[in-house]
């Protein structure tokens, strides 16, 4: 349904109404209040104005709506303002704070002209006369007359009349007129009316709205189930005659489409396309509803089938729309918009600019808006939500009503129920404000779920009315004034700080006799004073005087200060002062950063020279105030700390050395005490000196002294001396060589293992002679040590030698590895550093040893030969029984020949034996040269004549008596290669055997074959023709 119109409704309904009847925004506290049509009461309000409004609206006294109190008042005390009305727009004061007004601002028009004045448009309906009710405060008034049994509205073409109801019956095309609309039961009030049982068990709701009338009919029962279709037809009549089109322009009959009634050729009402659905399931059990068009009358055609079968479960809901055309173009908000996914994400937009109050401060902004539900959509599917300037997305509210009907959001408060999200983009005043303020464009989003027709559009779910928006302002009424401190010492500073309320900020402040101009000042009063401030904004709006009195405190008397000066150094200062019961003292010493709060004396112990000096006392009462300051001198006396250091005539020794300590003290006095200590034990006497010569290494030696001064006590510690004992040692170094001949030596080490330093001689080792030369190392002076020898032997130089290297290799054969190590255990690298075999000819190979061994680099010369060539002449044929002699060609020095096989052969070792094989066989020659190049060849002696040399057995008794219980086949094993293969008589094999001289046992896969006849087939290869026969097996 489109915008804030009301809809006329062929209905077929029962508005099922959720138990929870609200819509709610998603995270806010705010409800929609589903609405009951009212269909038994008139509940038109009239109001006594009171003496503000009849002073604001001298000129609207008899205006029509002086008495009539509408659905867009604010609240209560909201006193609107006549003349700054607009078609959409209404202007109030609060009649408790004239400086608090509201704009307010609607999607569509809140008034309708007439008679040069502006009305608001009210579609409830009132009686007019007997059995005659109208809404008709707005621009196309529409009603009931009860004496014709119809409805009607009033367009620009007159007054139409429809709701004139007939119920036919139709089979086989014959139309029977069933019953006249019964309009005898029925209740009416603000929203219409209802008929019980205006066609037998059938009900019908009429619901008022602006520009139309809604009919519902609620089918209970069909009490005519003997015809296949029921007809439902109505005639539009008026002063003018009219016809009906389909509003899709097609021609026909029985078409689901919205259909247009003309006066003439002008459009004044419109049907929307009807349907039908379950009051229990309004989306799920939803269908199109065909009309039926003829000239004035429009027809619905239902199927008594589906409608007999949808009563099993419930009440039938039948529904088109009808409307007032006129009142669609005024429509701002027409439509929500379809989301496939049956989210809330597509939404139709829609912008209602709105002025913000002038002069003034925009503290809340309401709206009131409202959602109806068509079926197949229930209220669930609806949602609605806004942004102000583009921004600020607000909540999302969605409705909850769970059948069709009506849910209205009223009068809420956009800041408050949005918090900061939606508040935070409102402007802000300023100076344009005053005169001419800008619009602030709020955006509203409206949605559907996945029912209805795609984009956007009204049918399923619509405006129920205006989104209405009301903006909330304040001009400058109100300031306050706050001290820092109300009651305050004499001759303190305190800041006062001047505030405007509401109007237009910034504010100008005029301080009454203090000349300052700014929010906020600072005084310093010696007795009590009222300060008064002036504040205007920056509209230039009447002054607004505020006040405010500081009380100032008396201040407590000085302090008596007084101290136990003079004291020493690290002992006790006392500073005291009165004890007053409230009061604190500040007892410092500024000079030093020293002292702090108390509330009597202040007791200092270990005091040092930074106590001396000036001590102050301010006294704090209880109120916070102080007193003049106090003073005394403090004097603290140096204290005297003994110290002392000791020395040592040596501090390395041998053992048995000899040592003495001497001790030098100060600022101990004229008697100081001295206490020796070894390794923290106390040794010596009381003496400046100790000395002793049975120390060890590590031995700690300290002295402590006693003062005896007065203003020095305590004892005091000397260094410590730490004594190095080192025994008599022997110094050892680690064995050096053999060295090689020549070689670069080691150097001599310049300490011993021991840590003893000292010095070689020789100086350092000379490797140019064979032998064994004797080194002295002499220790340092003042090491515990004696010289000692170290003997270093140089011997000769080693060439490396490799006796299991060949010398020759043959020419791409497999070279063998290189060794790492020579005979003589040397170890080195080689250059080449592996042998290569592809070319032929002497190469030299390098090994050179690893450093340290006192080898030298050592050539081994390496000769890679030709192999043999080998020539076997053509493959031979002889028969059983004859020989051929093997001529074979060879170059090369040959020094070794071996054939196999050597079955057959005169000699297998020679080049040229005399071969008498008795089959064929295929001869290799292995010839290897004196440089052991090996080379081979093939010959192939094929004999000829073998078959006769086989026996085959043609029966065999496999019974285990050991005679006759294998097939053996004679001389086989002369046939390398042939293969026996043995069949049943239905050709499936039971034993084949191949390279072998293998006997068939008479089985197959482990178990006898029946006795009976089987057949063979031998394949002796070589040429020779295949052999087949049969063989019977006995038992």
């Amino acid at each position: 349904m489109k915008g804030t119109f009301i809809a006329v409704f062929l209905l077929l309904e029962f508005i099922a109404l959720s138990t929870c009847l609200d819509l709610c925004a998603q995270d806010a506290p705010t409800k929609l209040e589903v609405n009951k049509n009212n269909f038994s009461s008139f509940t038109k309000q009239y109001l006594n104005r009171g003496k503000i409004w009849m002073a604001r609206n001298k000129n609207y006294i008899s205006h029509p709506d002086a008495r009539f109190g509408d659905k867009y008042m604010p609240n209560k005390n909201a006193v609107e303002i006549f003349a700054k009305r607009t078609i959409d727009s209404k202007y109030y004061i609060n009649s408790d704070t004239p400086s608090i007004f509201y704009i307010q601002k609607s999607s569509s028009p809140m008034h309708f002209r007439r008679n040069g004045q502006w009305i608001t448009i009210d579609p409830r309906l009132n009686p007019k006369g007997q059995s005659l009710y109208e809404a008709s405060r707005q621009e196309h008034p529409l009603g009931f007359d009860l004496k014709r049994k119809s409805s009607y509205i009033i367009t620009s073409e007159g007054k139409t009349f429809f709701n004139n109801w007939k119920l036919y019956g139709e089979n086989d095309g014959k139309e029977t007129l069933l019953a006249n609309a019964d309009w005898t039961n029925y209740t009416v009030g603000d929203d219409g009316i209802t008929i019980k049982n205006i066609f037998p068990g059938i009900d019908a709701d009429m619901k008022v709205s602006r520009g139309s009338i809604k009919t519902s009919f609620i089918v209970r029962v069909n009490k005519f189930s003997n015809y296949g279709t029921l007809l439902f037809r109505d005639s539009f009549t008026g002063g003018k005659p009219g016809t009906f089109t389909f509003s899709n322009g097609l021609r026909g009959k029985g078409l689901a489409s919205a259909a247009d009634y003309s006066v003439g050729t002008k459009k004044v009402l419109h049907i929307q396309q009807g349907i039908m659905y379950l009051e229990k399931k309004p989306s799920s059990a939803f269908q199109n509803v065909p009309y039926i068009l003829d000239h004035n009358k429009l027809t619905l055609s239902i199927n008594a089938d589906y409608l007999n079968t949808q009563l099993t479960s419930g009440n039938l809901i039948i529904d088109p729309l009808v409307q007032d055309v006129g009142t669609l173009g005024k429509d701002k908000i027409n439509g929500s918009h379809f989301n496939n996914d049956c989210s809330f994400t597509k939404s139709c937009n829609y912008t209602v600019n709105v002025p913000p109050p002038a002069g003034a401060t925009l503290t809340d902004a309401l709206f009131s808006f409202g959602i109806v539900s068509n079926a197949p959509c229930t209220g669930q599917d609806g949602a609605f939500s806004f942004a102000v300037n583009g921004n600020c997305m607000s909540h999302l509210w969605v409705g909850t009503n769970q059948g069709p009907g009506t849910e209205t959001f009223s009068t809420q408060s956009m800041m408050l129920n949005n918090g900061g999200s939606v508040a935070g983009c409102f402007p802000t005043p300023g100076m344009r404000n005053c005169t001419n303020p800008e619009n602030i464009p709020f955006n509203f989003y409206f949605y559907r779920t996945c029912h209805g027709e795609d984009g956007c559009n009204g049918d399923c779910i619509g405006a129920a009315q205006d989104l209405t928006i009301t903006l909330v302002g304040r001009t400058l009424d109100s300031a306050s004034i706050k001290a820092s401190n109300d009651n305050f010492c004499g001759g303190t500073p305190v800041t006062l700080t001047a505030s405007g309320y509401y109007g237009v900020p910034p504010y100008t402040f005029n301080w009454v006799g203090l000349n300052q101009n700014k929010g906020s000042v600072q005084v310093s009063p010696a007795a009590n004073t009222t300060y008064s401030v002036q504040i205007s904004d920056a509209c230039g709006s009447p002054p607004i005087t505020q006040s405010i009195s500081v009380h100032v405190l008396p201040a407590p008397p000085t302090p008596a200060l007084t101290s136990n000066s003079p004291v020493c150094a690290g002992g006790q200062l006392v500073l005291s002062v009165p004890q007053i019961q409230g009061t604190t003292y500040t007892i410092k010493n500024s000079a030093n950063g020293l002292g702090g709060q108390y509330t009597s004396s202040a007791v200092f112990n270990n005091v040092t020279a930074a106590y001396a000096g000036t001590w102050t006392a301010v006294a704090t009462d209880a109120n916070g105030c102080t007193s003049n300051v106090a003073s005394t001198n403090v004097v603290v006396n140096s204290s005297i700390s003994p110290k002392v250091s000791i020395s040592a005539t040596t501090t390395r020794i041998c053992t048995g050395g000899q040592v003495t300590f001497t001790a030098t003290a100060a600022n101990g006095g004229n008697s100081v005490n001295y206490q020796w200590q070894l390794n923290g034990q106390n040794v010596g006497t009381n003496s400046p000196q100790y000395t002793g010569n049975n120390f060890a290494n590590n031995d700690a030696v300290s002295c402590i002294v006693t003062a005896n001064n007065p203003c020095a006590s305590g004892s005091a510690t000397s260094n410590v001396i730490v004594l190095s004992v080192s025994p008599q040692v022997s110094p050892t170094f680690a064995a050096i060589g053999p060295l090689c001949q020549n070689s670069t030596a080691p150097p001599l080490p310049p300490t011993s293992q021991e840590g003893i330093h000292g010095t070689w001689n020789p100086a350092s080792i000379n490797t140019s002679r064979v032998g064994t030369a004797v080194y002295t190392f002499t220790p340092a002076s003042g090491d515990c040590s004696l010289p000692i020898p170290l003997s270093i032997t140089i011997v000769t130089s080693v060439t490396p030698t490799f006796p299991n290297l060949t010398d020759s290799i043959c020419q791409n054969s497999t070279a063998p590895q290189l060794p790492g190590t020579s005979a003589e255990g040397i170890t080195g690298t080689w250059n080449p550093s592996s042998i290569s075999t592809s070319n032929v000819g002497k190469s030299t190979y390098t090994f050179t040893p690893t450093d340290g061994q006192c080898g030298v680099p050592a050539k081994i010369d390496i000769v890679v030969g030709p192999p043999p060539e080998l020539n076997m002449g053509p493959d031979l044929n002889i028969t059983v029984g004859t020989s051929t002699h093997l001529d074979i060609t060879v170059t090369g020095d040959i020094v070794s020949y071996q054939w196999s096989p050597s079955i057959g052969l005169s000699d297998p070792t020679i080049k040229d034996p005399i071969a008498s094989p008795t089959i064929t066989t295929v001869y290799t020659l292995n010839v290897t040269d004196a440089n052991h190049c090996e080379a081979s060849g093939k010959i192939k002696i094929t004999v000829s004549g073998g078959a006769s040399k086989i026996s085959i057995p043609n029966a065999f008794s496999p019974n285990g008596d050991g005679v006759n219980d294998t097939w053996v086949i004679t001389n086989l094993s002369n046939f390398p290669g042939a293969t026996v293969d043995v069949f049943n008589r239905y050709g499936q094999a039971v034993f084949h055997s191949e390279n072998n001289n293998k006997a068939w046992d008479g089985t197959y896969n482990g178990k006898p074959v029946p006795m009976g006849t089987y057949y063979y087939i031998i394949d002796l290869k070589d040429n020779e023709k295949k052999i087949a026969g049969s063989v019977t097996v006995f038992k």
